[in-house]
C-alpha cells in the first residue's frame, strides 16, 4: 500500500482533531484545601489563681479559686464574670489578669486593670477571652495582685 498526499494530510486532521477534543475535554481539578479542625470548645472549670506579691496576706481570698465552667464557640470571644472582695486593711491592687492555658488569650477586663481596692469592697469584673479552635479541660485565669 502506497502512502499518498491525501492519507497525510487526512492523518493529521483527525491528529488535530483528537488535540483539539482532547483540549476542551480537559478540565480543572479542584485543588483540594485543607481544612483546619475546628472542635468543641469545653471549659470543665475555671481556676481563677491570685498571685500574690506579699504571700502573707491574701486579700481576695485563696490562691485558687474554682468556678463553674462553659461551653462556648471555637475561636471566638467569650465573656466570665470574676468576682474579687478585698478583705485586707488599707488599698490593695489587682494589676493585670492573664492565662496560661493554651490557646486561649484575655482580650480584656472591664474594669479595667489596673484597679485599687479597699477593704471590705467587692468587684466583679467582666473578663474577655479569646478561646482555641478547639479545647476540653480547665482555663486558668492568673490574678496579679499587690
Amino acid at each position: 500500500m502506497r502512502i499518498t498526499r491525501n492519507m497525510i494530510i487526512g492523518g493529521v486532521i483527525i491528529l488535530l482533531f483528537l488535540l483539539v477534543a482532547g483540549f476542551l475535554s480537559i478540565k480543572q481539578v479542584p485543588q483540594i484545601l485543607p481544612v483546619a479542625y475546628v472542635g468543641p470548645v469545653n471549659i470543665s472549670s475555671i481556676a481563677v489563681e491570685i498571685n500574690y506579691a506579699n504571700v502573707q496576706q491574701q486579700c481576695f481570698g485563696q490562691p485558687v479559686d474554682v468556678i463553674q465552667g462553659m461551653s462556648a464557640a471555637a475561636n471566638s470571644s467569650q465573656n466570665i464574670l470574676i468576682t474579687l472582695a478585698d478583705s485586707c486593711q488599707g488599698l490593695f491592687e489587682i494589676s493585670n489578669m492573664s492565662t496560661n492555658t493554651p490557646g486561649f488569650k484575655v482580650l480584656s477586663a472591664n474594669p479595667t486593670l489596673p484597679i485599687k481596692l479597699m477593704n471590705g469592697n467587692k468587684l466583679t469584673f467582666n473578663v474577655t477571652i479569646h478561646t482555641p479552635a478547639s479545647y476540653s479541660g480547665v482555663l486558668n485565669i492568673l490574678v496579679n495582685a499587690s
